[in-house]
């Protein structure tokens, strides 16, 4: 089998498996299990996540397919009914896999990676500029009818910028991450993924938050809000924190935060192996730190409370309670 050929077939593969989880999830009889699995389904693979969106963006026939799954499913009121249902649903998947591989094919991603301690600016063909923040791996996928962003790990900002390839047919432009996507109206926005969720921060104009998943309508964060979310919920839309971007100007902005946390929040940012001594890690910290220069930003902590920085025969460096 040629390669091309190979690729086709493993497309096929999980546009099938996409559209099979879509009249599933539009079927109504869906549970939270069911969401669940999807979920563990979706973030698998990048070529799941990618089979998925491009179930989304046939728009069109979205609008159209969940009344007819629907449907279908409904009138299972009887064995016999159950099996047409069923049927219908198969014939559903299947028509969406066709027009799915008949559709124009995915654009080409265009994948850049930072290493830990590593910030990088890139500039777009379209304007805009990224700043990626410490081991984070972001996806670029540009055609001639969309833009699309997709953070896999870390943190980025991304300052939009007037697509000169629009013409009178403009891209949208959209980021997709973990937990959401965000659609920049004109903009310049920084999100940061966790294991726990992720943070959104505006700090010019407005973004527009949407989780296909949760069905939810779009969610307008403006110049000066943040949001927290996660794959399954969003918090409220609160005001913005100089520590939410700080990591774009190398600084690290705590607030009353445990000691071990702040360590490893700053051996993350800087890229230094940092160890911190059990028997002083719930120490509160709080300030402005440069992360380009861990051991002096340790030496500031450790001279306001009382404790020694230690550098190891590897290289790490060890904050430690003062000696007796």
């Amino acid at each position: 089998m040629s390669l091309k050929a190979e690729q086709s077939g493993g497309v096929a593969v999980h546009l099938e498996a996409a559209a099979a989880w879509y009249v599933r999830l539009c079927s109504g009889e869906a549970n939270a299990t069911d969401h669940a699995a999807w979920q563990r389904w979706h973030d698998s693979s990048p070529e799941c996540r990618a089979a998925w969106s491009r179930v989304e963006r046939l728009q069109g026939l979205l609008t159209q397919a969940p009344a007819q799954t629907r449907r279908a499913l409904d009138a299972a009121a009887s064995g016999k009914r159950r099996r047409l249902a069923a049927c219908a649903g198969l014939m559903l998947a299947c028509g969406l896999v066709f027009l799915l591989m008949r559709a124009s094919p995915e654009a080409p991603v265009e994948w850049l990676a930072t290493a830990q301690g590593e910030r990088r600016v890139v500039k777009l063909s379209d304007g805009s500029r990224l700043l990626l923040g410490s081991a984070t791996t972001v996806g670029i996928s540009f055609d001639a009818r969309r833009r699309e962003l997709r953070l896999k790990d870390g943190e980025l900002q991304v300052q939009s910028g007037h697509d000169p390839a629009a013409g009178t047919s403009p891209r949208p432009l959209l980021v997709v991450a973990r937990d959401g996507q965000v659609r920049p109206l004109g903009t310049r926005f920084t999100l940061q993924q966790d294991e726990s969720g992720t943070t959104l921060a505006v700090q010019e104009h407005a973004v527009e938050l949407t989780q296909p998943q949760r069905e939810a309508s779009p969610l307008r964060i403006a110049a000066g809000q943040a949001v927290r979310f996660s794959a399954s919920a969003v918090g409220v839309p609160v005001a913005s924190s100089a520590a939410d971007d700080a990591w774009t100007r190398g600084l690290l902005v705590v607030l009353d935060m445990p000691l071990a946390r702040f360590t490893t929040a700053l051996a993350h940012q800087s890229g230094k192996t940092i160890e911190c001594d059990a028997r002083i890690a719930g120490l509160r910290v709080s300030g402005s730190y440069l992360v380009d220069q861990p051991a002096r930003s340790l030496e500031s902590v450790a001279a306001l409370h009382g404790l020694r920085v230690e550098t190891t025969a590897a290289g790490a460096l060890r904050l430690l309670p003062r000696r007796d």
